[in-house]
């Protein structure tokens, strides 16, 4: 599992609300060594004890959630939370780093896997009722993780050529119709269109979906670790 400093969890659930037809969202992941903080491959396969956040931009305002399955099977809400941060309402073309504190920042922990992080970014708060308000979406009862369990596996040529443990089934995927997603946001998940396209250039990750404008915006990040 990804265990969080300063008291936050791992795993991801992202809503918005958009303004045009277009609805655009750019995260990078950053890992911590010593007092150096650097920009990591979205496919990077990580050490335990590792510490990572997430920088993201999105091109429309919403509402942002954020629900980790870790390796051992249990679920974790990131975000909103006291330890990651309260206010969820996101806004559009601004930087935010996750988890939302002075010094947060996430632990690498737990069995050899994918942490699958759910981003959702809503129109709306999912607890409905007049604009700011949210309710902690419920947490799914944990589940066993699969056996055998997914190890990371390093991309040869890359490592041949970089010396850099590179894993091509990490980093952000589209939700598709055969996708498990946690209870409580199955409902949310199918209203999202499942045409996104996932590009990655000089380690960003951006995603991007062609929609109707208020539409929920859901998509995960399989985080790779030893």
């Amino acid at each position: 599992m990804v265990a969080a400093i300063k008291g936050a969890g791992l795993g991801f659930v992202f809503l918005a609300s958009c303004l045009a037809q277009i609805q655009k969202i750019e995260v990078t992941v950053e890992r911590k060594t010593g007092d150096q903080i650097e920009r990591t491959d979205p496919n990077h396969v990580f050490e335990q004890g590792d510490l990572v956040r997430f920088r993201f931009k999105s091109s429309f305002s919403g509402f942002l959630y954020v629900m980790d399955q870790s390796t051992s099977g249990k679920y974790l809400l990131l975000f909103p939370k006291e330890d990651a941060g309260m206010e969820n309402r996101i806004e559009r073309n601004r930087a935010y780093v996750m988890p939302m504190t002075d010094s947060g920042w996430f632990r690498v922990e737990g069995p050899a896997g994918h942490e699958i992080l759910y981003w959702l970014v809503s129109p709306a708060s999912l607890a409905g009722g007049k604009t700011g308000s949210f309710t902690i979406p419920p947490l799914p009862a944990e589940s066993e993780p699969v056996s055998p369990p997914m190890k990371p596996r390093c991309d040869d040529s890359i490592f041949r050529a970089r010396g850099e443990c590179l894993d091509n089934t990490a980093g952000a995927k589209p939700v598709s119709k055969t996708s498990v997603v946690p209870p409580g946001l199955g409902a949310v998940a199918g209203q999202t269109p499942r045409e996104l396209t996932v590009m990655k250039s000089d380690k960003k990750t951006t995603i991007v979906a062609n929609q109707v404008e208020n539409a929920p915006f859901f998509y995960t990040f399989r985080l790779a670790h030893k």
